[in-house]
């Protein structure tokens, strides 16, 4: 059975605060963080430390009650150029220069309208299924010389 929600109170480093009704406080703190639109760099991840109450009402008052400070990981900012031009220069790194070229166009034509982010996830795929194939063919080719 799902426990009762309660009021809280989600106070940002800027102090903007974000109130909502949850179950959980926690979830009241990745909302706030999202509803913010903070971001963290690709390189350098930093959590968001944010401040929780929950309200109460005492001696016929709104009252804040302190519930500690949750740290969030917010959403990655977008990935520049230079970023996915050194990841998917590592994720090549695992095939043989000859299906270089293929990956990067098959991931910019059916990823670049989405983005960098869409791009490494369609070359990462591509490479996990062709680096088995590609050992097995280099196996075969060893073999039958």
């Amino acid at each position: 059975m799902p426990r009762p929600k309660q009021q809280y109170v989600a106070v940002l480093p800027d102090g903007t605060e974000f109130f909502a009704d949850a179950e959980d406080g926690n979830d009241v703190c990745e909302q706030a963080v999202r509803k913010a639109g903070l971001t963290t760099p690709r390189a350098n991840r930093q959590k968001v430390k944010v401040g929780l109450f929950q309200l109460v009402i005492r001696d016929g008052k709104l009252d804040r009650r302190p519930c500690g400070t949750k740290e969030v990981m917010p959403f990655l900012e977008r990935m520049t150029e230079n970023e996915y031009d050194a990841e998917i220069a590592e994720q090549l790194s695992e095939l043989p220069e000859a299906f270089h070229g293929f990956v990067r166009n098959h991931a910019y034509e059916h990823g670049h309208s989405s983005g960098f982010e869409e791009m490494i996830g369609i070359a990462n795929e591509l490479i996990s299924n062709l680096v088995p194939c590609v050992k097995e063919y280099a196996i075969y080719l060893r073999n039958n010389r």
